[in-house]
């Protein structure tokens, strides 16, 4: 059994376990007699160890995007400058493909550079056609324009109004609000961070680019 299988497994007993809340069964997780029946002990020990290691690369993420958070608070709310804090995606048409993987991200890495001026950003890989794209949480003083389209969470997307992005499509943009719900936060850490976790991704270091 991988490492991923036996998390599956020790995750979903987990829960089960969680369900009444209380520090005891908080405690129980991380003992093995309550999930012997569908792991062996080497499985469970390797469960834990995935479970520390994806923790570990969580707080680890936190630290450098609370760097752009305290940045955007400040200048945004603080000093009242004109800022987005952003959630982006860029894709790759065909003919960028064609290009090795490492001058891909040294491009999008310059195209980021050109427009924040800091940004958290992450390879990926889809799930259905395993299409190479990256994931980013920038700050920038430039202007975005709404689009006609939403997110896959039906959340209004937006694009740079300079458009010089020549490596696919437009780059789709989520505003991130701070303001009206920290957990939307949150959630877009874990998309750089979750796709970092996949096996496609692995060894892809999640880039801070200033």
């Amino acid at each position: 059994m991988t490492e991923e299988q036996a998390l599956i497994k020790y995750k979903a007993r987990s829960l089960e376990i969680l369900q009444e809340k209380t520090v005891i069964n908080y405690l129980k997780t991380s003992k093995y007699e309550y999930f012997n029946d569908i792991l062996s002990e080497e499985n469970f020990k390797k469960a834990i160890r995935l479970k520390n290691r994806k923790s570990g690369k969580r707080r680890r993420c936190y630290k450098k995007l609370e760097k752009i958070l305290d940045m955007y608070e400040d200048l945004y709310f603080n000093q009242g400058i004109y800022c987005n804090l952003v959630f982006g995606t860029c894709t790759f048409d065909n003919k960028s493909m064609t290009w090795k993987e490492e001058t891909r991200t040294k491009k999008i890495n310059k195209w980021i550079k050109q427009h924040f001026v800091i940004a958290l950003a992450n390879i990926d890989y889809g799930e259905k056609t395993e299409r190479e794209h990256h994931h980013f949480i920038g700050l920038t003083f430039e202007e975005i324009e709404p689009t006609d389209k939403k997110s896959k969470t039906g959340f209004d997307l937006y694009e740079l109004k300079e458009k010089n992005y020549n490596l696919g499509f437009e780059p789709n943009l989520e505003r991130i609000e701070i303001v009206d719900n920290e957990r939307k936060i949150s959630n877009y850490l874990v998309k750089i961070n979750y796709h970092s976790n996949k096996k496609s991704a692995l060894n892809r270091r999640i880039r801070v680019l200033k």
